[in-house]
């Protein structure tokens, strides 16, 4: 697949699954991956191919590059720099001096230059669900009706990936906004609704929760087996910029 069409559809499959937008970038490196993706925003998707990489570099602001904050931004300002093409005039002597080690990041990523890899694997740490009222709850039983709707949640994310886990997590936010956590550790993986909300329900109990309005409810699922979602990754590849 083209990294164009894989953006299209992560941002379809956030749109469907969590009803909130994203925004997108797509380009030669992760760096102007990184600032496309912070053009039209809430849900846009911007593509800067190769051709026009260096004129895009030429009139980017330099307040809009990853890692100049208000402090770096106004020390270029001081010396002149305002534009891409103005930090391309500086020489890579004269910002390692002047900025340490993040004179050579600047000096790359005016280049165009950004050798840091896309890592197609990464470990996903929990797969969970929470939801967040519009009011506060005060009835046990709407409270786990609720509770029984997020594990639901959770079990569809955990088939969609095909990765399971053995340490449950519940989190309740209070009307006072006061957050609690409880855990507990099986021996063997969860993989269904009904062990998630089981298990949900008895650490939900344990908690004096009869007379504290409810304000916000979640379940995860960690110490995740993620053998096939690893294997998966690593075999995509991504031909950029096909359509």
């Amino acid at each position: 697949q083209s990294a164009t069409k894989i953006a299209k559809k992560i941002k379809q499959d956030i749109k469907d699954e969590l009803n909130l937008t994203a925004t997108a970038g797509v380009s030669i490196n992760k760096f102007l991956a990184k600032v496309a993706s912070g053009i039209n925003k809430p849900d846009g998707l911007n593509v800067i191919k190769p051709e026009v990489t260096e004129k895009f570099i030429d009139q980017l602001p330099i307040k809009k590059i990853p890692g100049i904050g208000k402090v770096t931004q106004k020390k270029f300002e001081e010396l002149g720099i305002i534009l891409g093409k103005d930090l391309k005039k500086l020489e890579l002597d004269f910002l390692i001096k002047r900025f340490g080690k993040s004179g050579k990041y600047f000096y790359n990523v005016v280049r165009c230059i950004d050798n840091n890899p896309v890592k197609t694997t990464r470990n996903r740490k929990s797969i969970g669900a929470e939801l967040t009222f519009s009011e506060d709850i005060k009835d046990i039983g709407e409270m786990l009706f609720k509770l029984e709707e997020i594990a639901a949640s959770v079990e569809r994310r955990m088939k969609k990936i095909d990765s399971y886990g053995k340490t449950i997590s519940i989190k309740i936010k209070y009307h006072d906004f006061k957050q609690i956590t409880r855990s507990r550790t099986l021996k063997e993986e969860v993989k269904t609704k009904n062990e998630l909300f089981n298990i949900a329900k008895e650490l939900f109990s344990n908690n004096d929760v009869e007379k504290r309005p409810v304000r916000l409810l979640g379940i995860y699922l960690s110490n995740l087996d993620t053998y096939k979602e690893e294997k998966e990754s690593k075999q995509m590849k991504l031909n950029l910029f096909d359509s």
